[in-house]
């Protein structure tokens, strides 16, 4: 059987459907491409964020581990959930035009690091084990890639129950407990022979 025609008005239109589809996927896999040359952490870099236990309604210290590469626009969001059932205690955010190299103290408080968080967190604590998720929401301004995000989990934190007065029998560590004196050994048990 022989053609008279190499190409067939159908074999023509699958064929350009094809191209089609073929230059749309090499599009968007460059879409993609594009936006993973540009992380956050090219901005911001948020390595880990330690909180330190506390007690109910008392202060809670965080100590992050981060630094901030470049200047950009951007905000953050906080997030304190209770474990195991990760129920969502408080949470905050806002907000930030970032500046490369600016350093925080040594450390700051939940109520800080969780700012516009309402109530405060540290009233919304009970007794019981959190963690704390920090997100980064980097604004890069380049083109078609947008908003990038990183966020870290903290370590798990506990959050005791306040006491009023402290037993003064807890304030003596047992390691630290002076030593029981020895009897002398004229009341210790002889042995009959």
């Amino acid at each position: 059987m022989s053609r008279d025609a190499p190409w067939t008005r159908f074999d023509k239109l699958l064929g350009a459907v094809f191209l089609a589809l073929f230059f749309v996927g090499i599009t968007i896999s460059s879409l993609y491409g594009w936006r993973e040359l540009w992380p956050a952490s090219h901005w911001y870099e948020l390595r880990a964020v330690h909180v330190d236990d506390g007690r109910v309604g008392g202060p809670v210290r965080v100590v992050p581990d981060r630094s901030i590469l470049r200047a950009f626009n951007g905000s953050y969001t906080t997030t304190v959930r209770n474990l195991p059932d990760l129920n969502v205690m408080c949470s905050g955010g806002e907000t930030v035009r970032y500046r490369e190299g600016v350093k925080l103290r040594a450390s700051v408080d939940l109520d800080w690091w969780t700012a516009g968080a309402l109530p405060p967190c540290t009233q919304e604590l009970v007794e019981g084990s959190y963690v704390l998720t920090t997100c980064i929401h980097v604004k890069t301004g380049i083109p078609l890639v947008g908003e990038r995000t990183a966020c870290v989990d903290s370590n798990i934190f506990n959050v005791f129950e306040a006491k009023a007065k402290p037993n003064p029998a807890e304030l003596i560590s047992p390691r630290r407990s002076p030593r029981p004196k020895p009897k002398p050994r004229w009341l210790t048990p002889t042995m009959k022979g």
